[in-house]
């Protein structure tokens, strides 16, 4: 072994690749399926462990024109068992479950710049220093995330300020994710490896593939892996291969973006380059990943046709330029010239000798001919022509006679210098400088080259603004070009690791606070319409495109497309006619149409809350609609349910209701008014979603607005709130009415799935423990129990298992699960309310849920252990 490990030591990368298989081959019998050779590969140096990796990722992965039946669930299995998926494996899971993150992640709809505005460089941890501090509060013990996260912000201000927050986790997992992916020839990390890259990427994106849609695009901290997938990329510490260039720049912007807090109209319209590019790529289909020549959807220009070569078509586009200026500056010349003095070619005839003193002549008719012949390349070569006619003007018109017309030719050239020729070079210019940047993204620099990224790897940033805003061309569904040259170092799907980037809750959460801000600011004033505004159709776009980036993922980038903004009119047959949406990986389009009907509901929303403010007591209009105001209590849950009975399940329109529901909360609303508020916002919810029991993003950051108005909430605000949030317990069908049917009712038995075990209930009950906290003026004992049973009787009524009923899983769960998908979480939540009030109270209301014989049950078990 000695002898091996010295020999393996010299070879290092020129290993040869049978002696890397052994080293990977797992031992069946023994060990545990463990490494056959153990204890030569704890002796390895870090190379050639990465050599060992990638030779077993090509033995058991089969390439591209392999995979192409295997099932995403399966390919990611597949993927887990190689040595670099188990090693992996823990180091994403250490990610994604940071606790600072998870927080901040499942606050999605936050209102404030502070807020939203995250230290991703203390999340990455790229330096070998600490740069996270330690945080100066202890997490509140048998409580969930999301209770920790409140009795962090309600009981703590300082608990605000990122500065004092532990990012330590995450730092060390991207380190360590860094050191696994690094090493050239010497070892060192400062520079991933090709393939291994690739590897983890595609790891990734396999996970994301088997997300549930119906989460998107608002995830939260079940999204981590895609922000995973920023931070891997941000953080390399070389140059990334070529094909990740676009991707790479895309990072950066939108890192930028969640650094600030904001998303500006310049990000936004930089974003969409990088799209297009990525989405539209002309030239596209090789072994990048990027997704053939078919896209550019309908209307999208055509990338089947071979480029033009680089400096021939910048010639083309100088000419055309220097056409459009000169032929404007020349209009404004003659202009400066009423009596036509320089317009036509002067002859011997008007001029006696001319041709004998002038060798050059020159006139606007002939520049204009020679502009007409592309004779052009620069505004030097038109200036010269123009300074040749003044030149021989003043040349041929000497002595007294000539006096006038040389006066009129320095009269013509200062207007010429001063005005015109200045601002031709000033558009000239600036156009040439916009196309220079643009090629900046659209082409590699080739100075450059050897970084494999040019503006994305600190180059000039690209300087657009609200007026560059153009959404991509929605497409159908195309698949990718076959390439048999496809192997195994093959950059996974672009499109589909952009998408990825997009569906960051940290970047989704900045765009949807754009939108609402926008609908704020434009729309409710009239200035506006959504389809015709300037940044709304991009942002949702943008909204569109993380939510289907499951299912790019889930095809592996084989099939692929480009979403509309959902504000255009469905082709006939598009939708069915309904408006209802094509999701499924087998459809043939994919059409967002019909958020055409619902955002002016959302509007509707949003105007009526606002009316409703000025309306009830303290409004400005609060003295002349006394009578108006008990009106407007029916139609907030009568009327306003019919107004939603063609809604879809859109989960764009969903997101965008609940973040509006989260803005309008807010506690410089008045509390009477958001007694009437809250059940609009709640009928919409429902219509717009199946259910919203898995909403934890929501919910989280719901309960966050709420527990602001501290105790000045109102009782009776306070109880449509408790009779909004029990209706949601309901499942509905896709037209958002209750759906009780038999086959409802079978498809959740065999899922398993209800809202037992759901973010719904825990959070619910997580209200009432931070209500009951601020004291009994605002819910007092009574009330908590009614409503806790209220909320087991509204669980229990949704589960159609026994062994998912409330007094089952009770007697079944272990508190010690950390996950919050299970019962664990919602026990905790109803043992912290039993532990706050008398003993006797808890008994009670113990025996009023069906619990009564928990005790005679323990007691008994413990009596047959001790016989």
């Amino acid at each position: 072994r000695p002898v091996l490990w010295a020999v393996l030591k010299q070879l290092g990368p020129k290993t040869p690749l049978p002696l890397l298989q052994v080293l990977a081959e797992r031992d069946t019998k023994r060990n545990g399926g463990g490494l056959k050779y153990a204890e030569i590969w704890t002796q390895l140096t870090p190379l050639l462990k990465r050599l060992v990796w990638e030779a077993d990722w090509d033995r058991r992965i089969p390439d591209e024109s392999q995979a192409v039946d295997i099932e995403t669930k399966k390919f990611l299995d597949m993927m887990d068992s190689t040595l670099l998926g188990e090693k992996i494996a823990p180091l994403v899971e250490e990610y994604c479950t940071q606790k600072t993150l998870v927080t901040w992640a499942d606050q999605m709809f936050a209102v404030s710049i502070r807020e939203r505005r995250i230290a991703t460089t203390q999340r990455r941890a790229i330096t070998t220093t600490t740069t996270a501090t330690t945080s100066t509060t202890s997490s509140t013990a048998a409580t969930s995330v999301t209770a920790q996260l409140h009795s962090h912000s309600n009981r703590t201000a300082a608990s605000q300020n990122e500065t004092t927050t532990d990012l330590s986790g995450s730092g060390r997992a991207v380190s360590k994710l860094r050191h696994v992916m690094g090493g050239s020839a010497a070892g060192s990390s400062s520079t991933y490896r090709p393939k291994l890259l690739n590897a983890v990427l595609s790891m990734l994106m396999a996970r994301h593939g088997q997300e549930d849609p119906r989460r998107l695009p608002v995830g939260g901290s079940a999204l981590l892996h895609c922000t995973l997938v920023s931070d891997l990329l941000l953080s390399a510490g070389g140059p990334l291969p070529k094909s990740y260039e676009h991707v790479l720049a895309l990072a950066r912007v939108l890192d930028e973006s969640v650094k600030k807090g904001e998303l500006t109209d310049g990000a936004v319209a930089t974003v969409q380059v990088y799209l297009k590019n990525i989405f539209q790529a002309e030239g596209a289909g090789g072994s990048d990943g990027t997704m053939g020549n078919s896209s550019g959807g309908e209307g999208g220009p055509s990338t089947t046709k071979t480029p033009k070569d680089p400096k021939q078509e910048h010639a083309d586009f100088v000419k055309n330029l220097l056409k459009q200026i000169i032929t404007e500056a020349l209009s404004a010349m003659k202009k400066a010239d009423p009596q036509n003095l320089f317009l036509n070619p002067v002859t011997d005839e008007i001029a006696p000798g001319y041709s004998n003193v002038i060798k050059k002549p020159m006139c606007i008719k002939t520049i204009e001919r020679k502009l007409k012949a592309s004779r052009y390349n620069s505004i030097g070569e038109w200036e010269n022509d123009v300074q040749l006619i003044f030149r021989n003007c003043i040349t041929y018109n000497t002595g007294n006679s000539g006096q006038w017309f040389r006066g009129e030719a320095r009269r013509q050239n200062h207007v010429f210098k001063d005005k015109i020729l200045p601002q031709a070079k000033k558009l000239y210019n600036g156009e040439l400088a916009k196309r220079s940047k643009l090629l900046d993204v659209t082409r590699p620099n080739k100075r450059k080259a050897n970084a494999g990224v040019d503006s994305a790897n600190g180059g000039d940033e690209l300087k657009l603004s609200a007026k560059d805003l153009e959404p991509l061309p929605a497409s159908k569904f195309k698949k990718r070009k076959k390439d048999n040259n496809i192997n195994q170092e093959s950059t996974p799907s672009i499109p589909a690791i952009a998408s990825m980037i997009l569906a960051d809750p940290f970047v989704v959460r900045l765009i949807v606070d754009r939108v609402l801000r926008s609908v704020k600011i434009d729309l409710l004033r009239g200035t506006s319409l959504p389809s015709a505004h300037r940044s709304i159709p991009s942002l949702l776009q943008l909204l569109h495109i993380a939510k289907s980036s499951t299912q790019l993922c889930a095809t592996r980038g084989k099939r692929y497309f480009v979403p509309d903004a959902g504000l255009v009119n469905p082709a006939a047959g598009e939708d069915g006619g309904n408006g209802s949406n094509s999701t499924a990986t087998g459809g043939d389009t994919f059409s967002f149409a019909s958020l055409r009907k619902i955002t002016p509901l959302i509007i509707r929303l949003m105007l009526e809350s606002e009316l409703d403010r000025r309306m009830t007591k303290g409004g400005d209009l609060s003295l002349v609609s006394s009578e108006s105001i008990k009106n407007r209590s029916g139609i907030a849950k009568g009327e306003g349910a019919s107004l939603w009975a063609d809604a879809s399940d859109l989960n764009v329109a969903r997101c965008l209701a609940e973040g509006s529901l989260v803005h309008v909360c807010q506690p410089n609303l008045n509390d009477t008014s958001l007694a009437l508020t809250f059940p609009r916002f709640a009928v919409a919810l429902q219509k717009l979603s199946s259910n919203l029991w898995n909403e934890r993003p929501f919910f989280v950051s719901l309960i966050k607005t709420l527990l602001k108005h501290k105790m000045k909430l109102s009782r009776s605000t306070r109880d449509e709130i408790v009779s909004a949030w029990l209706g949601w317990f309901v499942a509905t069908d896709s037209g958002g009415n209750e759906d009780n049917s038999t086959s409802n009712r079978s498809r959740r038995s065999s899922s398993g799935e209800g809202a037992m075990c759901s973010a719904l209930h825990e959070n619910f009950v997580f209200l009432l423990n931070e209500w009951a906290a601020l004291g009994n003026l605002l819910l007092p004992r009574d009330m908590l129990l009614k409503f806790a049973a209220d909320a087991v009787s509204a669980a229990d009524a949704s589960e159609t298992q026994h062994k998912r009923k409330f007094v089952v899983m009770w007697q079944d769960c272990s508190e010690d699960s950390s996950s919050p998908s299970t019962f664990a979480q919602v026990k905790a939540q109803y043992n912290r309310m039993l532990q706050s009030i008398p003993s006797t109270n808890a008994e009670e209301w113990k025996k009023q849920v069906g619990l009564k014989e928990e005790n005679k049950t323990e007691q008994g078990a413990e009596d047959a252990e001790e016989n």
